[in-house]
C-alpha cells in the first residue's frame, strides 16, 4: 500500500473511531439520566463498543497501532 492510501485509511479510520467513541459517550450519558439500572449495558453501548472494537482491529492490522484515546 502506497503511503498516500495508507494515510487516506488512516483518516477514515480514524474519522470512524472517534465517531463511536462519540455515540458510546452519548449512550452512558443517556442511560445515566434515565436509566433505573444505570450499571447495566445498554444496546447502544453495546453496538458502539463492537464497532469500536472493530475499527481498531482494522487499523492495527493495516497501520500497526491502535488509535489512543484522547485522555492517553
Amino acid at each position: 500500500m502506497d503511503d498516500e492510501s495508507k494515510n487516506e485509511l488512516t483518516e477514515y479510520l480514524d474519522s470512524a473511531i472517534r465517531n463511536w467513541r462519540t455515540k458510546f459517550d452519548n449512550a452512558q450519558s443517556e442511560k445515566q439520566e434515565s436509566a433505573s439500572f444505570p450499571s447495566m449495558v445498554s444496546t447502544d453501548e453495546l453496538i458502539a463498543s463492537c464497532y469500536i472494537d472493530a475499527f481498531q482491529s482494522v487499523r492495527i492490522s493495516m497501520v500497526g497501532s491502535a488509535l489512543p484515546k484522547k485522555d492517553d
